[in-house]
């Protein structure tokens, strides 16, 4: 092998080698900067979104205590397609919760029930089952 050709084999190794560091540290991902910051300042921001977990609660309270007076819970049960507990608009009436329930089955005794009577929180609508002999209400 001539002289020439043995220089020409080294600068193509030497050609390659910096390609090959050229694109590893192309490719290689960035190192986030080091940032320093002062334990007061960690405090701070620790501080303040206590801070602003607490107003985000208290009107989160709020909004709840609001939404509880403005609505009221009744249990419907008896010949409704879906008995139990259900959240109203202060001053529904009966008719309103028995809807809420899924309607009345095939069985439903519908005369024994007012359903325009006006509900309270704690209220009971109860529809009787036309076989039964004495309704409750």
């Amino acid at each position: 092998m001539g002289n020439v050709a043995k220089k020409m084999i080294l600068l193509a190794v030497l050609a390659a080698g910096c390609a090959a560091t050229g694109l590893y540290y192309s490719l290689r991902p960035e190192e986030e900067p080091q940032i320093e910051v002062s334990r007061t300042a960690i405090e701070e921001r620790q501080r303040a979104g206590e801070e602003a977990a607490e107003q985000g609660g208290s009107r989160q309270r709020r909004a709840d205590e609001k939404e509880k007076e403005e609505s009221i819970t009744v249990y419907v049960n008896g010949a409704v397609l879906y008995p139990g507990l259900y959240k109203l608009p202060k001053g529904a009436r009966a008719g309103e919760a028995i809807t809420a329930a899924g309607g009345y089955v095939a069985q439903a005794k519908t005369d024994r029930v007012n359903i325009a009577r006006k509900l309270r929180d704690g209220s009971q609508v109860y529809v009787p089952f036309k076989k039964q002999t004495r309704a409750r209400q």
